[in-house]
């Protein structure tokens, strides 16, 4: 299946005074902004094209892939065009499983699922003047022009089951960012330190699992 779109956004939360912010952004760094009287009159949009790959599960294996590529641009109250926090460029996720029927009762399974996808935009952190203020300030007229390193993840799980007259019971091992990537998660200005630094995400996490169920 392929397909494309395009999206208009209009009457966007923007500050009064020519600004980077909009509220199209909202929701990318996972904290509240504290930004008074906005007024409606910023504009974004957004367009692509998606491409998807499926088996339903049958004869024991099914996979899925899907693909985009995407542009998504907005305008703040300065008017000028940036890109959006969430203009990664494109994202391609691979998923996949195998059951293998082990006698009249019991399967063994295992399923495998990977993403790949460009790196989150970032407003650049002004390290001089954070030092002077003691706290962390902002290259405004940079805002999400960078991205960071492209993000890579791919989990792993195993998993047996034995089907009874009663009860089904699993034990499986999930195995989550198996090449233990470090994916950025955001960076930041420490005052203790006084430095730029990087937060990372998880890295390998085994998750050993057993589930009954009546």
């Amino acid at each position: 299946k392929a397909e494309t779109y395009y999206q208009h956004l209009y009457d966007v939360a923007v500050t009064q005074n020519p600004s980077v912010y909009s509220g199209v952004n909202e929701g990318a760094d996972f904290n509240v902004t504290a930004i008074d009287s906005l007024v409606n009159k910023g504009t974004g949009k957004n367009y692509g094209v998606e491409l998807t790959v499926e088996r339903f599960y049958s004869k024991g294996y099914y996979y899925l892939i899907t693909g985009s590529l995407f542009e998504s641009k907005y305008k703040g109250s300065d008017g000028i065009e940036r890109n959006t926090a969430f203009n990664s460029k494109y994202t391609l996720n691979v998923l996949g499983g195998k059951e293998f029927q082990m006698g009249p009762k019991n399967v063994l399974s295992v399923n495998s699922k990977g993403v790949l996808a460009g790196g989150k935009r970032y407003i650049p952190i002004d390290e001089a003047k954070s030092l002077l203020s003691g706290q962390p300030e902002y290259i405004n007229t940079e805002a999400y022009k960078n991205k960071y390193d492209d993000y890579f993840r791919l989990d792993f799980k195993i998993a047996f089951t034995r089907n009874g007259k009663h009860i089904t019971q699993q034990w499986a091992v999930d195995v989550q960012n198996i090449t233990n990537r470090e994916n950025v998660f955001i960076e930041i200005f420490d005052p203790y330190t006084r430095t730029v630094k990087t937060n990372y995400q998880m890295g390998l996490f085994i998750v050993p699992m057993y589930r009954i169920t009546f």
